[in-house]
């Protein structure tokens, strides 16, 4: 019951983003794109985001986050991305954003990635953003399989996006719902998510790409965990 209970309450979150629901934004606001594409061997068909909260500089606007297919039937200047995110908000950033991030992960030993972490484990630190533009927290869902006919949905819930400024561009930051940090120069994160057809738990490594695209992350790999 519980897992039917979740996979309903899952399809009508997605139904009211989805293009069901009329989108209508406010002209003068930023849309923000960010990524998450195959590497290795885990292919990538979709993903999507149910939010449950999020945070932005005093005085911004906020219209909400987006799959990148549904996004485009509103908006045709905006490319039909299934391996895209959209985050609708303007750009400011603020020690407040920051705070409400590290406020969050405090004393949850949750890791992250972002557009410094990979110095920041090369130095064995651990260093978080000191400011953000804004911040969307949520249930991350991830359609996966090994090639593109046999995908089945993932949710990883408790995933935080948040986007930050680093001189004149903007730097993407996305905290993981566990503890598992390789903190190599290849460093990733550990994703722990259920399938929703077997119902097991499964962990799924993403990493920021070495091709210096700031918006863009990679799923490495999957593998079951052990119960």
């Amino acid at each position: 019951m519980k897992k039917c209970s979740l996979v309903i309450s899952i399809f009508f979150t997605l139904l009211v983003n989805s293009s069901f629901a009329k989108i209508i934004l406010p002209v003068d606001i930023s849309k923000n794109e960010v990524d998450i594409y195959t590497s290795g061997n885990v292919f990538v068909k979709q993903i999507s985001f149910i939010p449950t909260d999020h945070k932005i500089s005093a005085g911004e606007q906020y219209g909400g986050i987006f799959n990148g297919v549904d996004i485009s039937q509103y908006m045709p200047e905006l490319t039909n991305n299934p391996n895209a995110l959209w985050i609708v908000a303007n750009r400011k950033n603020s020690h407040i954003v920051a705070q409400w991030v590290n406020s969050t992960l405090a004393g949850l030993g949750k890791a992250w990635v972002g557009s410094n972490a990979l110095v920041a484990w090369e130095k064995g630190t651990n260093l978080l953003p000191s400011e953000l533009n804004f911040a969307v927290r949520g249930d991350l869902i991830l359609f996966l399989g090994n090639n593109s006919h046999d995908a089945e949905q993932y949710i990883c819930p408790d995933v935080i996006f948040g986007q930050g400024s680093s001189g004149t561009s903007n730097n993407w930051w996305v905290f993981a719902n566990s503890k598992e940090l390789n903190k190599g120069n290849q460093g990733f994160l550990g994703f722990h998510c259920t399938n929703l057809v077997s119902d097991k738990m499964y962990r799924v490594t993403i990493m920021k790409t070495n091709s210096g695209i700031v918006n863009t992350f990679v799923i490495t790999n999957k593998s079951l965990i052990a119960t």
